[in-house]
């Protein structure tokens, strides 16, 4: 199996990516895909749990991208409370649509 079949891939529109940088519009689109599959409207991950689906990102790199998209108002994250020290994130789509 060659290496551009056997992984899942990682899309992103590019309109999205010219609008809010390549690497939040990743992040952004993933948690959107995570969204879809959650019971309760939150996404959660530790930052190595992201970086193992961005192998090719530091966890800083991820963190700076994460606040980014807080910042930018495109997420909300809030921290959860246990042992874990997981953040939970969801999509501010209203946000999002105002990008247009």
């Amino acid at each position: 199996m060659s290496l551009l079949d056997d992984d899942y891939p990682l899309l992103v529109p590019p309109n999205l990516a010219v609008a809010i940088g390549l690497k939040e519009a990743m992040i952004l689109r993933q948690i959107h895909y995570w969204l879809k599959k959650s019971k309760d409207g939150w996404v959660y991950n530790s930052y190595p749990a992201w970086q193992k689906q961005f192998p090719f990102w530091s966890i800083d790199t991820i963190k700076r991208t994460i606040r980014s998209l807080e910042k930018s108002g495109y997420i909300i994250s809030k921290q959860e409370a246990s042992t874990y020290r997981r953040k939970h994130y969801t999509i501010n789509y209203q946000a999002v649509d105002e990008i247009q």
